[in-house]
């Protein structure tokens, strides 16, 4: 059921389509968005791609954290699974602020999707216990009550337009910053802590019941949530849009996260997921290519690096001119998608390359290795500490 590294494929398999779904969408919107086309691959790019990758990265999360979890408590390692997590959901929250922080035009003060995947993973440490019945209620009350907090907060109060598009512009103080976390940021916890949720609840479901009945209610749940989202799309247009309510009968929009648009991805990413895991761990497949495996293993390092490389590019000079020459040389839709492809291929090539290296190194040079070094040495410090301050409190006939 497991790939040459120990890991589902089917889970690899979506970890690697987010991330290079991340480079697509990044590409088109940072580096080519003033010489992109307008045509079928932008389309999509925006539509499909760019809807579909970060949710993505979260349903991996919460499946990633349901059977990681559930293999420390059965493993003898000493390190408690609780405080593993824990660190891990830490570490991830300091990776996207250090991240932020090396961004020319980005704010210590927004939300970003390493930000949202560390808080997600604290939010599941605590409903690891919850059954499915109270985690699937305490999902509703989060779909339903965030729409209201938005418009409470005066959501687009802090987005404006920029450079064509519209721009989240964080307010500079504690409130500001605990707003953008929780719920008026890029990536806010509410509502996109649902995805890793549904990734937990998936997870465990499809062990606990199997593959089949787990592909039985994604078909089912698919067709109820995507009629809903279309029920709630059709009437936007009759509700006052001065009141509260206009905020639960938006169309499917990004920013911010629809009902609409997160019943639609509630359709898409079990149905996915389970089909995948059929066909790839239940039936034992053959393993998938090296460079699928890789990208899954180093999705974190490659997300990091690749956002560097795309706000270095941006800055580019020769990138604005090889923006400029291609649209000039290549005005027809075919000619800028081949230019666009002549980024998007090469960087996937560099990628490969780099992670193959850190692979046959050990894996020392990635962020996954140093995630892992940082648990383990401060586990053995508390450790350490504890059992000498337990020694300490002892009665000396006892020693």
């Amino acid at each position: 059921m497991t790939s040459s590294f120990g890991r589902l494929r089917s889970i690899d398999l979506l970890r690697a389509c987010a991330v290079l779904s991340m480079f697509s969408v990044h590409l088109k919107t940072e580096v080519m968005a003033n010489h992109s086309s307008t045509g079928a691959l932008s389309f999509f790019i925006d539509r499909i791609l760019g809807q579909l990758a970060a949710p993505l990265f979260c349903f991996v999360l919460g499946m990633s954290f349901y059977y990681a979890y559930q293999k420390s408590l059965r493993s003898s390692k000493a390190i408690s699974p609780t405080v593993s997590m824990f660190l891990k959901g830490f570490l991830l929250y300091l990776f996207g602020k250090a991240l932020i922080l090396c961004m020319p035009y980005a704010s210590f003060f927004e939300a970003g999707i390493l930000e949202l995947m560390g808080l997600a993973t604290w939010c599941l440490l605590l409903v690891r216990s919850w059954s499915n019945k109270k985690l699937l209620l305490m999902m509703l009350a989060i779909l339903l009550l965030t729409p209201f907090l938005r418009e409470y907060l005066e959501y687009w109060e802090y987005w404006e337009m920029q450079g064509g598009y519209f721009g989240f512009v964080p307010e500079h103080n504690l409130t500001g910053f605990l707003s953008a976390q929780a719920f008026v940021g890029y990536f806010p916890l509410f509502p996109w802590v649902l995805f890793s949720m549904l990734g937990f609840f998936w997870g465990r479901l499809q062990e606990k019941s199997g593959p089949t009945y787990a592909c039985k209610v994604a078909v089912s749940w698919g067709i109820v949530f995507i009629l809903l989202a279309s029920g709630l799309s059709f009437f936007h247009a009759y509700v006052d849009q001065e009141s509260y309510l206009s905020a639960y009968f938006i169309g499917v929009t990004f920013f911010p996260a629809s009902i609409a648009y997160i019943l639609v991805m509630f359709a898409v990413l079990p149905i996915l997921q389970s089909t995948l895991y059929f066909f790839l761990d239940h039936r034992q497949s053959k393993e998938l290519p090296q460079f699928i495996q890789l990208f899954a293993k180093y999705s974190l390092s490659l997300y990091v690096f690749h956002v560097l490389l795309i706000v270095w590019m941006t800055d580019s000079a020769l990138l604005e001119w090889y923006g400029s020459f291609s649209s000039s040389l290549l005005p027809f839709s075919w000619g800028r998608m081949l230019a666009y492809q002549l980024l998007f291929v090469p960087l996937c090539l560099f990628c490969y390359l780099g992670t193959w290296l850190i692979d046959r190194g050990g894996g020392v040079f990635s962020l996954e290795y140093l995630l892992r070094k940082f648990i383990q040495i401060r586990f053995r410090r508390t450790k350490a500490s504890s059992t000498t301050r337990i020694k300490d409190e002892l009665p000396v006939s006892s020693l």
